[in-house]
């Protein structure tokens, strides 16, 4: 009996430690079965800066300098107040190391899981035009009991008139 609950202790936990992030539109890469589940299968990707989900055909599409919304969820909190993390979101180009841009931060507060956070982005006008990018939201949480971030990626083409 001791076993079993010392296992659903760690298995408890270890479900603690992973916090999600889903992102809704643009849609991100894969599914987003469960949404609206604390702790979805399908916003825990930990490797940047997609998560190692492959590059999809963009069903999205922006032009330069224009302003678009962003909308993602805060699908598991991992909110620490003595060490608040963040939320950003940033352009990268398929295969690159670092982003092209970081096109937004938002801070990290003590909303719940499933909060959704509706902002605002502008795609830099001297990007590369007519090509497919990927935006990234990546949630650093900063918190020592939690993996350091989580990542999800849209694919998006960025043209200009």
């Amino acid at each position: 009996m001791k076993a079993v609950v010392f296992g659903l202790i760690v298995a408890l936990s270890c479900a603690y430690t992973l916090a999600h992030i889903c992102l809704l539109n643009p849609h991100q890469r894969g599914s987003m079965e469960g949404l609206n589940k604390n702790g979805s299968n399908d916003c825990i990707l930990l490797d940047s800066p997609c998560g190692k989900r492959p590059l999809q055909t963009p069903t999205t599409f922006y032009m330069t300098g224009e302003t678009y919304p962003i909308v993602f969820q805060k699908n598991l909190d991992h909110f620490d107040s003595n060490s608040p993390g963040e939320f950003q979101v940033n352009l990268w180009e398929e295969g690159s190391e670092k982003p092209v841009a970081n096109l937004l931060t938002v801070p990290d507060t003590n909303t719940s899981s499933l909060t959704l956070y509706n902002v605002n982005i502008t795609i830099p006008k001297d990007v590369t035009k007519d090509k497919v990018y990927q935006i990234q939201v990546t949630y650093v949480t900063n918190n020592p009991k939690a993996p350091k971030e989580f990542f999800q990626c849209a694919d998006v083409l960025i043209y200009s008139t």
